[in-house]
């Protein structure tokens, strides 16, 4: 879900509605763009998005000739490249083909659309204050070789419901404060809740929340993306949802300036599975 700030003051229970339709809008007219191709991104898109499964030179050669931002992405789907349809502050919107679109928010996922489940939308919120901002990064102890787990001195995780349920007591700052908050963009980030909706199969939506833990390893690692090698840092987020279950991604950031460069997982239960890597970065 994109996350706008309402200064008209209205009552906070009509704010989710409103930002599924502005969602809802911008990804009706996104998928139109992705489905004709008689525009340059269109054009572009047909090129780029072949039925079959691409391979890595045929990735690079693409992205490589394209000057436009992209992603390769890989879902159950869609296998390829994808260039940015276009840009709302933090929030960038990705046109897949076949009337999909992949929306990011502070380079995080944030609803999908025709990728094999759509999500509709995400919000985090942070279960203590935010600790550190991009311009504390030189400040790290990189030497140590510890990793950051984001949980409390016990090291044990809450996995049970009643921990989850009992964390919205727990959220720090309004709901202004905490609109943009993610927490890879935390040097040392700390214990969060996610919240998600999203469809299933049977067309029904569904809506769940998690206690989250990012681990964020000190050490540099080499990440081959298509448009050359990039050393950054490895970061292991974990999820226990309301429902009992638990799901993993591993995400990619720059350890500077902690934006991410790629990011592997299972969105929520259930999900299919989804994989995207940054080939022209567009900040």
């Amino acid at each position: 879900m994109v996350n706008f700030h309402d200064p008209a003051g209205r009552s906070p229970g009509r704010r989710p509605a409103a930002r599924l339709l502005t969602l809802g809008a911008c990804l009706l007219w996104l998928t139109g763009c992705a489905s004709h191709g008689n525009t340059p991104l269109g054009d572009a898109l047909t090129d780029l998005l072949p039925e079959g499964a691409a391979g890595e030179a045929s990735l690079a050669q693409r992205a490589g000739a394209l000057p436009y931002a992209s992603l390769a992405v890989d879902s159950q789907r869609h296998r390829g490249l994808v260039v940015m349809g276009t840009a709302a502050g933090e929030t960038t919107y990705w046109p897949t083909g076949h009337q999909g679109v992949l929306v990011l928010h502070r380079d995080g996922l944030q609803a999908t659309s025709g990728l094999g489940s759509d999500l509709l939308g995400t919000r985090y919120l942070p279960l203590q204050a935010p600790n550190a901002g991009a311009g504390e990064a030189v400040h790290r102890q990189a030497d140590t070789g510890e990793a950051d787990t984001g949980e409390a001195d016990t090291g044990k995780a809450d996995t049970g419901k009643a921990d989850i349920v009992a964390a919205d007591a727990e959220v720090a700052g309004t709901l202004d404060d905490t609109l943009d908050y993610v927490p890879w963009r935390e040097v040392r980030p700390g214990a969060f809740r996610l919240e998600r909706q999203w469809l299933e199969a049977d067309g029904l939506p569904r809506q769940l929340g998690a206690r989250g833990a990012l681990t964020c390893h000190d050490t540099l690692e080499p990440l081959a993306l298509p448009l050359g090698e990039q050393r950054l840092q490895r970061c292991e987020m974990t999820l226990n949802w309301e429902n009992g279950e638990q799901t993993r991604s591993t995400l990619w950031r720059d350890r500077d300036t902690l934006r991410l460069w790629a990011v592997e997982g299972e969105p929520w239960p259930g999900a299919p599975h989804i994989e995207w890597r940054v080939a022209r970065a567009w900040w």
